[in-house]
């Protein structure tokens, strides 16, 4: 793709449409390989409704109150329990967590009390990193970071922080070493086109955007990352600034880009659907336990935006709300073609219950159909064109079957890269004879350090290669 387009990341002028101030903060917690976690769509709610229970009418609650009791007040050895509270704690958890029917449905027991001296809260620099040849690759700078402030970019390789070398460390030792108090400083070095920088950033927190524009010309690509308070407003800042009539050259299609999108918010998706749907338009129901809080979810409001095609471009990972998303617009719109792969499948919303004593309970309470009738949950966003990722990093990157061994998933990635060898010595030895690295036949901090780096472009390739595939057909006929 063409590395000269213009990318809105929210830039001042954009900044100045945005009418109401982003809530989200975010620190970062932790370095980690990029792995999409596929947290769920949920509501924190923090009050409870007052209920008594009637014993008569339920011999169930009876016995367990009698024996709470009875455990309270005559077992022998109820004076060595300490926390009377861990009675119910534990009943709770066992009652909601094991059983097999919901996999959302879930009690977070109390938490132990956290010392602000022996664990102080930590502060970090606001980057996406993956590993890269025994060292990290700054994958992702989040918008209104300190790393964005202080000047890193993509494709940074970070080799030292404060001066000491991060090579082959855990990740968790690297994190040790970037996070810190609030408001201090960090130095990290990096290697930025062969040549060594040292950057000063100062540990804070900061609003992450959650919507990127790309503009190139006649089309426009959106990638959207989750759905949080402020998606729908960032995008149509950004909606706004790509089709306004100063331009000289009209963006006619757009590609939307939900790959590795989680979901978040159940009211955001439809308050985005809303910018390209004509008001009224029926994005589905959410049907409830009970039918008479079942309703059908349709825009409120008149079409901002239209597109001579939209393409939104799907995978695996795209989930929940981005899955409620997708479909709305499919099936609302002639122009909306869905391409990539079959998403993850949850069509259902869970409400998160916080009591004082800071266990919490999460819980499902509806599920989203689409206009047409069709489920969504555990069988998701089938697209019109499938586009896979393809390389040698999907043998990696997929789940292991069972009896499958780390060595038998090497020898397998290996041999599709063409490396040699009858066993995975072998092998091992071919690839680092090749590599230029000490050759020992055996998985060490080196080959761990190569294999990572090939991982990163491989992916990186991957997802380029399948977005250029999707950019494709905006001049082609999408048939069903």
């Amino acid at each position: 793709m063409d590395n000269n387009q213009k990318n809105y990341y929210i830039n001042d002028d954009l900044k100045i449409k945005l009418s109401k101030d982003r809530t989200k903060t975010f620190v970062f917690v932790g370095l980690s390989s990029l792995v999409s976690l596929i947290l769920g769509v949920f509501i924190t709610i923090n009050l409870m409704k007052d209920f008594t229970v009637d014993t008569q009418d339920d011999p169930n609650m009876a016995k367990f109150l009698q024996i709470y009791e009875t455990i309270k007040d005559e077992w022998y050895f109820g004076d060595e329990v300490t926390n009377e509270e861990s009675y119910i704690d534990r009943a709770l958890a066992s009652m909601v967590n094991e059983q097999n029917v919901d996999n959302y449905l879930h009690y977070y027991s109390i938490p132990e009390p956290v010392d602000p001296v022996t664990n102080p809260i930590k502060y970090g620099i606001g980057v996406s990193i993956a590993q890269y040849d025994g060292y990290l690759m700054i994958d992702e700078v989040y918008s209104n970071s300190p790393a964005e402030k202080a000047g890193l970019i993509i494709g940074d390789l970070i080799t030292a922080v404060d001066g000491i070398s991060i090579r082959y460390k855990t990740t968790s030792d690297i994190s040790e070493l970037i996070q810190g108090d609030y408001k201090t400083d960090v130095t990290i070095t990096v290697l930025r086109e062969s040549v060594q920088r040292e950057f000063i950033v100062t540990r804070d927190v900061w609003k992450q955007d959650s919507v990127f524009g790309y503009d190139y010309g006649n089309y426009a690509v959106l990638k959207i990352t989750g759905f949080d308070d402020n998606t729908s407003i960032t995008a149509d800042a950004i909606l706004s600034s790509l089709t306004s009539s100063s331009r000289t050259t009209k963006v006619e299609d757009l590609v939307i880009d939900l790959r590795d999108n989680p979901g978040g918010y159940v009211m955001v998706f439809t308050k985005l659907a809303d910018l390209f749907t004509p008001k009224d338009t029926v994005f589905g129901t959410y049907k409830f336990k009970n039918e008479e809080d079942s309703y059908t979810v349709r825009a409120s409001s008149a079409q901002k935006y239209s597109f001579s095609k939209i393409i939104i471009l799907v995978n695996g990972n795209s989930a929940s709300a981005s899955e409620s998303f997708t479909a709305s617009l499919k099936d609302s719109l002639e122009n909306v073609s869905v391409v990539g792969e079959t998403t993850y499948g949850k069509g259902i919303a869970q409400k998160t219950v916080s009591f004082e004593d800071g266990s919490s309970f999460k819980y499902t309470y509806a599920e989203f159909i689409r206009s047409n009738g069709q489920k969504l949950h555990q069988i998701g966003v089938t697209p019109d064109v499938v586009i896979k990722e393809e390389g040698a990093y999907t043998i990696w990157d997929k789940e292991y079957s069972t009896g499958e061994t780390f060595e038998n998933r090497v020898l397998e990635y290996l041999k599709e890269l063409g490396y040699i060898g009858d066993t995975y010595v072998d092998i091992l030895k071919d690839y680092q004879s090749k590599q230029g690295i000490s050759i020992t036949g055996g998985y060490d901090l080196a080959t761990q350090g190569k294999i990572n780096k090939d991982l990163y472009i491989q992916r990186k390739d991957g997802k380029e290669n399948q977005l250029l595939k999707a950019i494709s057909l905006l001049g082609s006929d999408i048939s069903e």
